[in-house]
């Protein structure tokens, strides 16, 4: 799985937890590589050369002092996730949003897991992203209404739209909880 190569400092965002929910552990691995890059593994992205030939010093100093990572969750089946949601809504932790595949057999599917995620917490986002293409949009609106928040992406799926849907959702979830009711 190739790195995502765009990085941003998410350091003003208070809450950066991704839950991840998927039967392939490693998937896991690759949404690990693409929201939590380790800074130490010696690759710089593109984004980082680019800034280091523009830059020259400054550009590594200043990525020193940034936040780009996402704090992940992971659960393997629908019903591990609901556990998981459970147990940190109890602390008052909450996901801004969840990557979710479609068929993890041999439990729920991703639309049972995105119905019991949504009755826990309905400002949860999620995007699918899963190899079938099980539902349409129409589907999906029908099954979990006009308000849930759902897109999709098809495996294998490109690191740089993955990172871009979670910052952008992420940044927004953010938005919406600061601003007053």
């Amino acid at each position: 799985m190739a790195r995502s190569t765009s990085h941003i400092d998410l350091s003003s965002l208070e809450n950066r937890s991704i839950l991840v929910v998927d039967d392939n552990h490693s998937i896991h691995r690759d949404y690990q590589s693409v929201l939590c890059p380790n800074p130490h593994d010696g690759e710089q992205s593109e984004l980082e050369k680019l800034e280091a030939l523009l830059l020259g010093d400054e550009a590594e100093s200043s990525n020193e002092s940034r936040h780009r990572n996402f704090t992940l969750q992971s659960a393997f089946q629908g019903e591990e996730a609901v556990e998981l949601v459970e147990k940190h809504l109890a602390k008052g932790i909450r996901y801004p949003m969840a990557f979710v595949d479609m068929r993890m057999p041999p439990g729920w599917d991703g639309l049972e897991t995105i119905r019991e995620l949504r009755r826990l917490d309905p400002e949860m986002r999620f995007v699918i992203v899963s190899a079938y293409s099980d539902h349409t949009h129409e589907t999906l609106k029908s099954e979990l209404g006009e308000n849930c928040l759902v897109q999709i992406v098809y495996k294998p799926f490109d690191p740089r739209e993955i990172y871009q849907l979670a910052y952008r959702i992420v940044s927004k979830w953010n938005e919406l909880q600061a601003s007053p009711a």
